[in-house]
């Protein structure tokens, strides 16, 4: 269902700390994760553009790992493309409000 990407160049406790996270709020089952130590040997895009190519769901969430999500977030999610299916990209940035 989801591919959770994200780039780190922080400490293994802090990964996992983040990692535990995502999988008490993400609210779905099928799910993956992808870490990327990454101490500036590459960029963002690239990053991201790896794990893209590895992911084996078709829902894709970048984000950095130092964010908090609310609880159910991925169910959120999977809504919100099903309400929208000729969506390919939602993007969400300091909020948990989706406006139409």
């Amino acid at each position: 269902m989801i591919t959770i990407i994200f780039s780190t160049h922080k400490d293994e406790k802090y990964n996992n700390d983040f990692i535990s996270h995502l999988k008490k709020t993400i609210g779905v089952d099928e799910f993956e994760i992808l870490p990327y130590q990454n101490d500036n040997q590459y960029s963002l895009a690239e990053v991201y553009n790896k794990g893209i190519e590895k992911s084996k769901y078709d829902i894709v969430v970048c984000c950095h790992n130092d964010i908090i999500l609310e609880k159910g977030w991925g169910k959120s999610l999977l809504k919100d493309f099903q309400n929208n299916p000729q969506y390919g990209i939602i993007g969400l940035a300091g909020s948990s409000v989706m406006p139409e």
